[in-house]
């Protein structure tokens, strides 16, 4: 049994570890017949799930979805999984793209869609953001210390040596933390509301 418990199935199946030993065992020939609970197990994308069928299907061994009661063995069992491939890749674009909408809609909305909020604001008993003025000047220098040529770790050693306050543990900051508020979407992508992202670049 190969189970990848914790890994999603959006990645290709075979740079899952599971997916990965799975295949070897079909390259050496010991395996026959592949046995998924559920197909987004085997794949979410239709081209990756597709790839992996040829690949099983070239070394002689069919594939059973058990949530859809779908076998490979049959030539109409093998477009029956096609099928249900490509309609599970549609469902999770589908999904992906209602879920942007809610999230771009409680922004419009001024209201933080969930989740730890960027350094520089905090939330309201309405899940408004409101701007924090120190984390706000915090992200600012975080911001303009690399804008200056400084890496995350240096970075990290600058703010520590400052002394600025962070919600780690330990009260360092670790260069990993710098990284993320570089790194972070909302800041650039829309997720904090044009209103307020213009307050931020004010600070």
């Amino acid at each position: 049994m190969f189970t990848d418990a914790g890994v999603s199935g959006g990645r290709p199946f075979a740079e899952r570890p599971a997916g990965s030993a799975l295949l070897t065992q079909v390259y050496i020939g010991t395996v026959i017949h592949v046995i998924v609970a559920k197909l987004d197990r085997l794949s979410r994308s239709t081209i990756d799930g597709l790839s992996t069928l040829e690949i099983l299907r070239d070394a002689g061994v069919s594939v059973s979805a058990i949530d859809m009661d779908i076998y490979t063995s049959t030539p109409m069992g093998e477009m029956a999984l096609t099928i249900a491939l490509s309609f599970a890749t549609l469902e999770r674009k589908v999904i992906k793209e209602r879920t942007h909408k809610g999230l771009m809609g409680a922004t419009e909305q001024g209201r933080w869609p969930g989740g730890m909020h960027p350094i520089g604001w905090v939330t309201d008993e309405n899940k408004r953001l409101v701007l924090d003025t120190e984390g706000a000047a915090t992200a600012s220098r975080i911001f303009n210390l690399i804008a200056d040529g400084h890496g995350p770790k240096p970075v990290a050693n600058i703010l520590n040596a400052e002394g600025v306050p962070t919600s780690t543990r330990n009260g360092k900051w670790p260069h990993g933390s710098v990284q993320k508020v570089v790194r972070r979407k909302a800041y650039t992508t829309g997720l904090i509301p044009k209103k307020l992202r213009q307050d931020k670049r004010d600070v």
